[in-house]
């Protein structure tokens, strides 16, 4: 299966229905007629094969499911410090297990972690990211 075109993919003010990748060239378009419906049109890009155009539509398509599971997933990434009380739980948060300093960066990542996460959702949403 062929890989999408990397990012990051932006979509430039001046043109709020183009989606360009990281050299700006515009590797989709989307628009809509009459209000009616909305659809998302593949843009010809010299240096990009039909397999990766058709990569990243199929990314394109999968972005509404993978901004829900990212907004649920943030209940689930750890914020603090635990101690299981020798359970030994093997989460790398957890004192216990593997000692201060190992389960405060771990925590450190899951808070770098979730500031990505909000990030993208916000960009996706149209906020600041």
């Amino acid at each position: 299966m062929s890989k999408h075109t990397p990012g990051p993919w932006s979509v430039p003010e001046q043109y709020c229905s183009e989606i360009e990748r990281a050299d700006g060239k515009t590797i989709a378009s989307c628009w809509h007629e009459k209000c009616v419906d909305v659809e998302v049109k593949l843009v010809g890009v010299a240096d990009v094969s039909l397999e990766e155009s058709k990569a990243n539509a199929r990314l394109i398509a999968a972005a509404p499911d993978l901004l829900e599971v990212a907004k649920r997933a943030l209940r689930y990434i750890p914020t603090d410090c635990v101690q299981c009380r020798g359970d030994k739980c093997r989460e790398r948060w957890c004192i216990s297990c593997y000692g201060d300093d190992t389960a405060e960066a771990a925590i450190a990542e899951a808070k770098a972690d979730i500031d990505a996460i909000r990030a993208a959702i916000a960009k996706a949403e149209g906020g600041a990211a």
